[in-house]
């Protein structure tokens, strides 16, 4: 394996007019590599390269990067898994792709030490090391352990940092403002913990059931009942299933809002509630269930409809922006941009 990823001396010396095809292409997104060339233009680089896995990832990174290192930001690259395409990596997720990456960059520092100086990952943590019973988690939450350049998410994806109510209320002011009310802030308070447990339930329902790719953007302000100070799942939400082709939908509120109920006691309570959700799940729930208490306080339903669905560029650079100012946890993202520009 060692020897497939060997860069000669020959090939750190190649100009980008003699790349194979395969190496360096043009596409939508710009330049494209593969996993020797990336390598190779890391180790070319007069700056450090941080790999992430999308778009979102680097984004919210570069926002971080201004606000911590105002004099140097931009001067190091922060890439993302859709620059990278070679054989070895079709049919793998960004994840696994950025994985792939960082053995074969592993793999080289014995005979390149430069490697491990000047490229690092992150990648997302997901449910590593987490063990769901009964949809509830059955030890207690430990952060993973980070390496000096090998960095994994707090929870399950980066959008997890934006599960914070701060971060909620501060959007509604941006983008919202004339419709929010004291009434609004207040029953979000209350029920904010409960929209967590309703996207830690449905995310693990989601992924034991393996149908987690047909269920982006599936949940919506009509699919919510909210009871006894929980959130649960209306029946409109199964007939949303079907229409996805998702094999469980006939059982699926039941199970859900059955497991809302008996996870209820150890989930409410869990001080790590915001690292459990699955990234996109979670942020489609917590998102309806916020544009289903507008409407509950009187906040028009069009408005509504689009505290849930709309916008969705401007609300990722404005918690972008949020991240980037907030004293809130922020683990190892704030360390991957020190090593970065250090």
């Amino acid at each position: 394996m060692f020897s497939k990823f060997k860069i000669s001396n020959r090939e750190t010396h190649l100009s980008s007019r003699s790349h194979s095809s395969r190496t360096k292409k043009c596409n939508a997104m710009g330049r494209t590599y593969s996993i020797g060339g990336y390598l190779n233009a890391a180790l070319r680089r007069t700056s450090k390269t941080l790999l992430v896995e999308g778009p979102t990832d680097k984004a919210a990174l570069h926002r971080i990067a201004i606000e911590r290192h105002p004099l140097v930001a931009g001067s190091a690259a922060i890439d993302h898994a859709g620059m990278l395409d070679d054989p070895q990596l079709t049919g793998l997720g960004n994840k696994a792709r950025v994985l792939r990456v960082q053995a074969c960059a592993d793999a080289l520092t014995g005979a390149v030490p430069k490697m491990e100086h000047v490229l690092a990952t992150l990648t997302d943590r997901e449910w590593e090391g987490i063990c769901f019973n009964n949809y509830a988690t059955d030890a207690e939450w430990k952060p993973p352990i980070q390496r000096t350049n090998r960095f994994v998410t707090l929870g399950h994806s980066i959008e997890n940092y934006f599960f914070d109510i701060e971060c909620v209320k501060e959007y509604l002011k941006f983008a919202f403002s004339e419709y929010v009310s004291p009434q609004l802030i207040s029953e979000l308070e209350e029920r904010f913990e409960s929209i967590l447990v309703l996207a830690t339930v449905l995310s693990v329902k989601i992924r034991n059931d393996a149908c987690i790719s047909r269920s982006g953007s599936l949940i919506d302000i009509s699919h919510l009942s909210y009871q006894d100070w929980r959130y649960y799942l209306a029946p409109s939400f199964g007939a949303a299933c079907v229409v996805r082709a998702i094999a469980t939908a006939g059982t699926m509120v039941a199970e859900v809002n059955a497991a809302i109920d008996a996870a209820w006691d150890r989930l409410h309570t869990n001080a790590a509630l915001r690292w459990l959700p699955h990234g996109h799940i979670g942020d489609d729930v917590l998102w309806a269930c916020v544009a289903h208490i507008a409407l509950a306080t009187g906040v028009p339903g069009a408005v509504a409809n689009d505290i849930a669905q709309g916008h969705k560029r401007d609300r990722e650079r404005f918690k972008a922006q949020w991240l980037s100012k907030a004293q809130a946890e922020k683990a190892p993202l704030d360390q991957s941009v020190d090593w970065l520009h250090s």
